[in-house]
């Protein structure tokens, strides 16, 4: 029995009715795919076409590699080379963990879904056919790609940014008013040597500024989440509307991997932290050392903090998409990147760069470049990890059996 409760009534995993619109978007405009409406999706990932019957092994994405097909993969080039896989994802490190592997003693029974399968990607069984198996990381398919998503709905993108910046402004603007509120402020303040400033109490000054500090910082966590869904929602494969944005449900998770993201990055530029303060501390001294320490430890923090980059960046990326814990993202991400980390070292400092560059036009172009390197990551994502998320073949093809060797 169908209640308002059961996120799966109608076949609507979200429970509020936007399944459909966005699935329909993406199979029979964004991608060519016919649209048969909402009976050939099922929540627990098996195609109710194996209701009518067998279907032969064309229908596998194996098949469809092997032989040539398009890949439909949000328009990213085909995978793999055609042959089945023993592991998850096609990925040989990590398999002795459970987020690699498929629960053990032979195909699981239809309906329970691979991991990685209900989030990011809401509880929608992937668009088929799926990619699987590593590839080599292509940049240029990756920026190729997010500029015709991005270009094709960049209206929601832009509501998002626009509902975020004038939230942030209104916090800001509303801490800043109680601070000149308090009556702390002297209006008829005059400056008597550099850096007098006009409040009589610098207590409740500084408690306002780091309120505001802080305040600017959850803002970005909160809106860096927001983006990472619907990037993933985008290059998943679907249409994100404005509200897609905003179904984020771990933020536990989230919050403790970006805390250990943070850590990583101290430990990493630990060495150039010392140096520079060491450097700093000996000039009072007036030593000689100190002009070279000063200059050698700043080089070392850059050096470190872009040698991390693939690292860190990949981190949230595993858990938001349900592949790793925060203590365990470390781990995984290097055994992700090792392969190909002067590759996704070059592509973390393009997105980078793209994302910063937006500033130059008085950050109104952030508005566009921001999204856009979202895009770019999650994109690069699924292909260092091999493709979308995938259900193994049994599960998504119940009548389909493998060629015999």
């Amino acid at each position: 029995m169908n209640t308002p409760n059961n996120p799966y009534s109608n076949n609507d995993p979200y429970g509020d009715g936007s399944r459909d619109n966005e699935s329909s978007n993406y199979d029979s405009q964004s991608h060519g795919f016919p649209n048969n409406g909402s009976q050939d999706y099922n929540p627990y990932g098996v195609d109710s076409d194996a209701q009518h019957g067998s279907r032969g092994p064309e229908d596998s994405p194996q098949w469809n590699q092997a032989h040539g097909r398009e890949q439909a993969y949000g328009d990213i080039p085909s995978y793999g080379t055609g042959e089945p896989s023993e592991n998850y994802g096609g990925q040989p490190y990590g398999a002795g963990s459970s987020y690699w592997q498929q629960p053990a003693g032979g195909n699981p029974a239809a309906g329970a879904l691979a991991p990685g399968v209900n989030m990011p990607g809401g509880n929608e069984p992937p668009v088929k056919p799926v990619a699987q198996g590593p590839t080599k990381v292509d940049i240029g398919s990756a920026f190729s790609a997010a500029f015709r998503s991005l270009n094709s709905n960049f209206a929601s993108w832009l509501g998002v940014m626009l509902t975020f910046f004038a939230v942030l402004v209104a916090l800001i603007v509303g801490a800043a008013a109680i601070l000149f509120a308090s009556g702390d402020f002297d209006p008829e303040f005059e400056p008597n040597y550099p850096g007098d400033v006009p409040f009589e109490d610098l207590g409740s000054m500084f408690a306002t500024v780091g309120a505001m500090a802080l305040l600017f910082a959850v803002g970005m966590f909160a809106m860096q989440a927001f983006m990472l869904r619907g990037a993933f929602e985008a290059v998943d494969g679907r249409v994100p509307n404005y509200g897609t944005f905003f179904r984020v449900n771990r933020w536990g998770s989230l919050i403790g991997v970006y805390i250990v993201t943070f850590l990583v990055g101290l430990l990493a530029m630990l060495p150039g932290m010392v140096l520079f303060i060491a450097g700093v501390s000996l000039s009072a001294n007036g030593s000689e050392a100190a002009a070279a320490m000063i200059p050698l430890g700043y080089l070392v923090l850059l050096l470190t903090s872009i040698f991390i980059m693939p690292i860190t960046a990949t981190m949230p990326l595993l858990v938001f998409d349900g592949r790793a814990t925060a203590l365990e993202a470390p781990v995984v991400a290097w055994r992700l990147v090792k392969p190909q980390y002067w590759t996704m070292l070059v592509a973390f400092i393009l997105t980078s760069i793209v994302s910063s560059a937006g500033a130059m036009l008085f950050y109104i172009g952030i508005l566009y470049t921001m999204p856009l390197a979202m895009l770019v990551q999650v994109h690069i994502y699924r292909q260092l990890i091999g493709g979308r998320r995938v259900i193994n073949e049994a599960q998504e093809n119940p009548g389909y059996y493998p060629p015999q060797q």
